[in-house]
């Protein structure tokens, strides 16, 4: 099966990172209207325009998220790898030549993966911040362990096509995991449960993860070295997405990149509307400022403008009108 899959992307290269860039930006929006609890009603020209920015998206966040993961691993290889009293004194076995087995992979990853879990779930709960730098160092070594592994043949097109499956795995180990999360958030909502119960379900999915990551290190033994720590590192960092996720820093993203391509979250200084839509605007508890063909209103967010509604909110209040009622939005947006 991972044959397939290898050789699936070294034939279609192109196609597999557009639908990388578009699962990315596609969990991103739609994350968007799951917060808001709403669902735009698409037409082809909204779909298209979807693809675009859900492209777009998805780009820009992989671009993150792999710069995020190449500067630690740079700086643990440059600065500790490479000093030999640091080598010395930390007693790092050359894990390259070590076979892959429960001691050498707890030593070399579950270790500090725990340690980094642990820290990651702290800061995000409010914990202790010094406790969670000292656990920086872990993402270090983790990331590390895949880099040593990886063929030293780096051509353009292996580098590449390295990348491109490290984030397809870890996109789909993001579909897999989604549900649980889902189920999980709904069930924290709907019964008011304390932050206190969420840490030790985060820490409860973690050993899961954990043992996961054992299974399908030992598990994969056809391919080559190298991808055989791709799967449980992938799977490993989606742990840290799904603290992310769960965390109010996650809404962020959606938040902020819907704001960007204007499409949402946005309270332009007016909108016109035409006459027709008036009426509606009043029922709403808005008073707008009327003429003879276009009625203006004035700090209203606009929630959505996808597809043929348009979702607007005016204090607490929410209601759509239809899109094409809309003249145009002041380009003076809060």
């Amino acid at each position: 099966m991972l044959k397939i899959f290898k050789s699936y992307v070294s034939t279609n290269l192109i196609t597999a990172t557009w639908s990388i860039f578009l699962a990315i930006g596609g969990l991103i929006f739609f994350s968007y209207y799951w917060m808001i609890n709403y669902l735009p009603i698409f037409d082809i020209q909204s779909y298209l325009a979807l693809l675009i920015t859900f492209s777009l998206g998805g780009l820009i966040t992989a671009l993150t998220l792999t710069i995020i993961q190449i500067l630690p691993s740079f700086i643990w290889n440059e600065f500790i790898l490479k000093n030999e009293y640091i080598n010395k004194n930390l007693i790092l076995i050359p894990y390259q030549n070590t076979p892959i087995n429960l001691r050498a992979f707890t030593c070399y990853f579950l270790i500090p993966q725990i340690i980094f879990i642990t820290g990651f779930t702290a800061i995000l709960f409010n914990e202790n911040i010094l406790f969670f730098l000292l656990n920086i160092l872990s993402l270090f070594y983790c990331i590390n362990l895949i880099e040593k592994n990886y063929n030293n043949k780096k051509t353009i097109s292996n580098i590449l096509r390295g990348i491109v499956l490290f984030f397809l795995t870890l996109t789909f180990s993001l579909i897999i995991i989604l549900p649980i999360f889902f189920i999980f958030t709904i069930i924290f909502k709907t019964n008011g449960l304390n932050e206190g119960f969420k840490l030790f379900f985060s820490f409860a999915f973690s050993i899961i993860l954990i043992f996961i990551n054992y299974i399908s290190i030992q598990s994969i033994n056809t391919p080559p070295v190298k991808y055989k720590h791709l799967v449980p590192a992938a799977l490993s960092l989606f742990f840290l997405f799904y603290l992310f996720l769960i965390s109010d820093s996650f809404k962020n993203i959606p938040l902020s990149l819907m704001k960007t391509y204007q499409l949402g979250n946005i309270t332009p200084k007016q909108i016109i509307l035409e006459k027709n839509s008036c009426k509606l605007i009043k029922l709403n508890g808005i008073i707008p400022v009327e003429n003879n063909d276009y009625c203006i209103v004035e700090n209203v967010e606009i929630l959505s403008r996808v597809g043929a509604e348009t979702l607007l909110k005016h204090k607490n209040k929410r209601f759509t009108i239809e899109s094409n009622a809309i003249v145009s939005i002041s380009d003076n947006i809060k």
